[in-house]
């Protein structure tokens, strides 16, 4: 009961999951594409921000400060890797691109679901 008021800060910060996965997956862009030094400069960035305007939100917001940095910082680090990449690249991948899933994903998808409902089978036997 004494800890249902911070519920509502973790259910802010899981809005930070997958900007940090993407922002995950383009580091190993970085690497696949042997551009350790942009990476660097990407990771930069946020490190110093969190320098600069973590104390300030502390100062101010306390638990709530920490929260709202954290988005904060998952979307700035996010955002400073894909300018990077779009930079690198040429062009700039869209958001439609990054959330819409291909015949790849879907493949995958269904693969992953054939496997669980076969591992369901196996432990609860046929449900008829």
């Amino acid at each position: 009961p004494e800890y249902v008021p911070s519920l509502i800060l973790l259910a802010a910060l899981l809005i930070t999951l997958p900007l940090r996965g993407l922002a995950v997956a383009a580091s190993e862009w970085f690497f696949a594409s042997a551009l350790q030094k942009e990476l660097f400069f990407v990771s930069g960035i946020p490190k110093i921000l969190t320098y600069l305007l973590l104390p300030v939100f502390l100062w101010f917001g306390g638990l709530l400060g920490y929260v709202l940095w954290y988005i904060l910082s998952s979307d700035i680090v996010l955002q400073a890797r894909i300018y990077m990449i779009a930079r690198k690249l040429g062009s700039s991948p869209s958001i439609r691109f990054l959330l819409t899933p291909d015949h790849t994903d879907i493949n995958i998808a269904e693969r992953v679901v054939r496997l669980c409902l076969t591992r369901v089978r196996r432990v609860f036997g046929s449900v008829a």
